[in-house]
C-alpha cells in the first residue's frame, strides 16, 4: 500500500468516526431534549389536574393564563372533545396536534409524538386520566427542538468540513514531506537514464530510515557507475588493443610474406641474397613470436589469471637477469654496462612467480639497453619496512615529460625506433607494470630528459 493511499484511508476513517460520533451526539441530544420535554409535560399536566376543579370553565381560564404556548384538550370517556385550545395567539398560530378523541381514550397516561396540523413539525403530547373519567391532554410543539437539532447538525457539518479541510491540508503536506525522498529517487533515476551518471539522491534526510535507504541507493549507484566505467574502459581497451595488435602484427607478416614471395618467384638466386632473405624472415618470425607472446601475457594479466606462487629470492632473480643482459651485448663500443648492488646483504624473499619476476627485471634492463645504449645501468636491491625494492637506473638520455607520462601505456612508443635503431613493440614496460601489480606491488618511473631514467619496483616481503 502506498503512503498516499494510507493517508487517504486514515483521513477517510477519521471522517467516518466523526460522522458516526456526530450522528450519535445528535441522537443523544434529541433523546435528552425529548426527555426534558416529557418531564415538563408530566409536571404541567399534573399541575393542571391539581389546580383546576371545575372543568372546562376553570380549565379555559387556566389554559389562557398558564399554557398559552401549548395545546390543551379535554376528552370525555366516550371520545368526545369537551374542550380544545390551540397553542399561540390567533395572529401567530403554530398549528395544533393531529389527535382524535378515540386516540386519546386509547392512550391514557402516555407521552407520545403526533403530527402537527398546518405546520411541518410534530407535537409531543401527554394524556392524564382525571377522577371523573375524562382525559386531559397537553401538547407542546417540537419546533424549538427541531431548530436546535438543525443548528447542532449545521455546526457539526461545518466543523466536519473545517476538520476535513485542515486534516486534508495537513495530510497533504505530511504526504508530500514523507514522499519527497522517493520523488528525489525517481528524479535521480530518470536523470541517470538520461545520461547524468553523476546524479545522486541528497543524503540530508531527517528520517533515519529514509537516510539509510538513500545511503544504500547512492552506494549502489556508485558501484554501478564504477562497474559501467570499468566495463567501458575495458571495452575501449580491448578495441584499442585489437587495433594496435593488428597494426603491430601487420609489419612482420608483410616482411615475411614479401621475402617469401621473392624467394618463391625465383627472382633472387644469389646465395648471399637468399641468405639475407632467410635471415630477415627468421628475424621477423622471431619478432612476431615475441610480439604474440607479449600479447598473450597482456591478455593473461587483463583476465587476472593468477600465477603459481612460491618463495622467490629477488637477489637470485636479479643476478640471473643482469648476467643474461650482459651476455646479450654484442657491440663492445656501444655496449650497455650492467652492475648489481645490494646482492651481498642477504636474500630478499617475496611470494610470487620466479619466471614472471625475472621477466619484469629483464624488460626493464632491455628497455635501458634499447633506449640508452652505451649507458651504465645499475640494479640495486634494498628493503624498507615490509617491502623489498628493486631499482633499475641508467645515465642515458632520459625521457621527455610526455613520453614518461605514457611509458606504461600499451604499444606506446616515443618514436618509431629506439635510440639504438631497433624497432620496439611498446609492450615491455606495460607487461612489467602488469606483473608487478599482479604480485601486489608498485612500479614507479623518475626521469629527466638528459639525466637518465630510474625505475623502482616495490614488492611485499614474504612472511617468514
Amino acid at each position: 500500500m502506498t503512503r498516499r493511499r494510507a493517508f487517504l484511508l486514515l483521513l477517510g476513517a477519521l471522517v467516518v468516526v466523526y460522522v458516526v460520533g456526530g450522528a450519535v451526539g445528535v441522537g443523544v441530544t434529541r433523546a435528552r431534549l425529548l426527555g426534558d420535554i416529557d418531564d415538563r409535560l408530566r409536571v404541567t399536566i399534573k399541575t393542571v389536574d391539581e389546580l383546576t376543579t371545575e372543568l372546562p370553565v376553570e380549565l379555559e381560564e387556566f389554559a389562557d393564563a398558564r399554557e398559552g404556548d401549548r395545546a390543551v384538550l379535554l376528552v370525555s370517556p366516550d371520545g368526545a372533545i369537551l374542550f380544545e385550545r390551540q397553542p399561540g395567539s390567533e395572529a401567530d398560530s403554530i398549528g395544533r396536534p393531529d389527535l382524535s378523541g378515540e386516540e386519546v381514550v386509547a392512550r391514557p397516561g402516555e407521552v407520545f409524538t403526533v403530527p402537527g396540523v398546518g405546520v411541518d413539525f410534530p407535537y409531543r403530547v401527554a394524556v392524564r386520566e382525571l377522577d371523573d373519567g375524562s382525559l386531559l391532554v397537553i401538547g407542546e410543539p417540537l419546533d424549538e427542538l427541531r431548530r436546535a437539532l438543525r443548528t447542532l447538525t449545521r455546526v457539526l457539518l461545518a466543523t466536519l468540513l473545517g476538520v476535513v479541510t485542515v486534516l486534508g491540508l495537513m495530510f497533504w503536506w505530511l504526504a508530500r514531506l514523507a514522499l519527497e525522498p522517493y520523488d528525489q529517487i525517481v528524479q535521480t533515476a530518470d536523470a541517470i537514464v538520461d545520461g547524468d551518471l553523476d546524479r545522486r539522491v541528497s543524503s540530508d534526510q531527517p528520517d533515519p530510515d529514509v537516510r539509510r535507504l538513500v545511503g544504500s541507493i547512492n552506494r549502489m549507484l556508485d558501484q554501478n557507475q564504477e562497474a559501467l566505467v570499468a566495463r567501458t574502459e575495458a571495452e575501449s581497451r580491448v578495441t584499442r588493443f585489437a587495433a594496435e595488435a593488428s597494426h603491430e602484427l601487420r609489419t612482420p607478416l608483410a616482411t615475411i610474406a614479401g621475402y617469401s614471395e621473392v624467394y618463391l618467384s625465383g627472382a633472387s638466386t644469389d646465395p648471399d641474397a637468399v641468405q639475407k632473405q632467410m635471415t630477415r624472415i627468421n628475424g621477423e618470425a622471431t619478432r612476431l613470436g615475441r610480439l604474440v607472446e607479449s600479447m598473450l601475457t597482456i591478455t593473461r594479466l587483463d583476465n587476472e589469471v593468477g600465477f603459481e606462487t612460491e618463495k622467490v629470492d629477488l637477489v637470485e632473480v636479479a643476478r640471473s637477469a643482469v648476467s643474461d643482459a650482459a651476455l646479450g651485448t654484442k657491440d663492445a663500443e656501444s655496449a650497455t654496462q650492467f652492475s648489481l648492488s645490494g646482492a651481498d646483504d642477504g636474500p630478499l624473499v617475496v611470494d610470487g612467480d620466479s619466471d614472471s619476476l625475472y621477466r619484469v627485471l629483464a624488460n626493464l634492463l632491455a628497455n635501458a639497453q634499447v633506449h640508452a645504449p652505451g649507458s651504465e645501468v645499475l640494479v640495486s636491491l634494498a628493503t624498507s619496512g615490509k617491502e623489498a625494492s628493486l631499482t633499475v637506473s641508467d645515465n642515458g638520455p632520459g625521457m621527455p615529460p610526455h613520453v614518461a607520462d605514457n611509458a606504461f601505456d600499451r604499444f606506446y612508443r616515443g618514436s618509431p625506433t629506439s635510440d639504438s635503431g631497433l624497432r620496439t613493440t611498446g609492450l615491455g614496460l606495460p607487461i612489467a607494470a602488469g606483473i608487478v601489480k599482479a604480485h601486489g606491488g608498485t612500479i614507479e618511473l623518475a626521469t629527466t630528459q638528459g639525466a637518465g631514467a630510474t625505475f623502482v619496483v616495490r614488492l611485499p616481503l614474504a612472511e617468514s
